[in-house]
């Protein structure tokens, strides 16, 4: 007799990276790195009116643990979200300020890119990006590569790689 699981018990095949995370070395471009970060993946196994559906990560809530205090994060994955600013009226808002979040899976990296612009759409203005890389290694690290680029400033990239805390799961 065989017995297969049912769609409530399976786990998405993409890494989970909830847990508890200690730094353990930063590389390249970044000047203070979390020291500790706090992550939890939540996996939607059921639609809206209660019926199975193939498993997957749906949010991510990360708190990073910085010397100055912590920073709590949540995002959609899967979902490109944004804001617009009023671009009718100048008076309310001269620089036509947009911002734009992206969370996705490309293979087994989890890649979360975020960017704030400003000038009009059709015109590359003053700009900040951030993107982030989520990884696991050979060693079941977390390996996070940064790159962040912004108006007249040279491309800044990091490597940062943490291990799991006391209280990981």
């Amino acid at each position: 007799m065989v017995l297969l699981a049912g769609g409530a018990s399976q786990k998405p095949k993409e890494p989970d990276f909830s847990g508890e995370w200690v730094l353990v070395k930063a590389t390249g471009s970044v000047s203070s790195p979390a020291r500790a970060l706090g992550v939890r993946q939540t996996i939607t196994s059921a639609t809206r009116r209660g019926g199975p559906m193939k498993p997957y990560y749906s949010d991510l809530r990360i708190e990073r643990q910085f010397d100055t205090g912590a920073v709590t994060e949540s995002y959609k994955i899967g979902l490109i979200s944004g804001t617009v600013s009023d671009t009718a009226s100048e008076a309310t808002s001269p620089q036509n300020e947009r911002t734009v979040v992206a969370v996705k899976w490309q293979g087994n990296d989890l890649t979360i890119t975020t960017g704030r612009y400003s000038g009009p759409p059709e015109q590359r203005g003053p700009y900040t990006e951030h993107q982030e890389i989520w990884s696991l290694d050979a060693n079941g690290r977390l390996s996070i590569r940064t790159t962040d680029e912004s108006t007249g400033a040279a491309v800044a990239r990091a490597t940062l790689v943490y291990r799991r805390g006391p209280r990981s799961r």
